[in-house]
């Protein structure tokens, strides 16, 4: 829930910033609990001086924003915002799906080519019975972007049920989506291995 950190936050946070493969112009979070894995990415980001906002989303955004406030000072300037979104809820997937838009609307060009939605997602697949609306949700914000790259992570010994959610993902993503891959974090000198998907559509 939102009021406790899971590993698989830290480790996702390490393994994008290590890997360098942040380079979207607006970054997601759904299921954010306290927000760290999002928060961490917008302290990391400010440092770079990369100007990409960020939307932090959970189903008990009161958490988020109150721990946004909490650590203003530790992310610095970068705009960081909070909504609610329940994966089963239409109006807040339209309501998300509207700010994106708002976000990637180029200011120059009428092109979007160059404009890259990431949606990133920790601990997320734990019970089967949300991977169906999950997956929905993650169609429907792909939707308004030309290029979105979606990471989710977890960990085997969360009991991350992830043949459910393949299943339903496949039926909407086809060919684009990529099972998990095991990636290994090193982390303080002890080695953590990480579920993560990571696909492109």
């Amino acid at each position: 829930m939102g009021r406790f950190v899971w590993p698989t936050a830290v480790l996702m946070l390490e393994h994008i910033i290590s890997s360098n493969i942040c380079d979207a112009s607006l970054i997601i979070e759904l299921g954010a609990g306290c927000g760290v894995l999002g928060m961490g990415l917008a302290h990391s980001l400010s440092v770079s001086s990369q100007d990409v906002p960020i939307i932090l989303t959970d189903h008990d955004e009161e958490w988020l924003q109150r721990n946004v406030a909490l650590n203003k000072t530790e992310i610095g300037q970068l705009a960081i915002e909070v909504t609610r979104l329940d994966w089963r809820n239409r109006n807040d997937i339209e309501v998300v799906q509207h700010m994106i838009q708002q976000r990637l609307s180029p200011s120059v060009s009428d092109s979007k080519s160059e404009q890259q939605l990431m949606i990133v997602a920790s601990d997320v697949l734990y019970n089967h019975k949300t991977h169906e609306a999950l997956v929905n949700t993650l169609h429907q914000l792909s939707q308004v972007s030309t290029h979105t790259r979606i990471i989710i992570g977890f960990l085997d010994d969360r009991g991350g049920d992830e043949t459910s959610f393949s299943t339903h993902a496949r039926d909407s993503f086809g060919d684009a989506f990529e099972p998990s891959k095991p990636v290994v974090i090193d982390t303080r000198g002890r080695k953590k291995e990480l579920q993560l998907i990571d696909f492109t559509i």
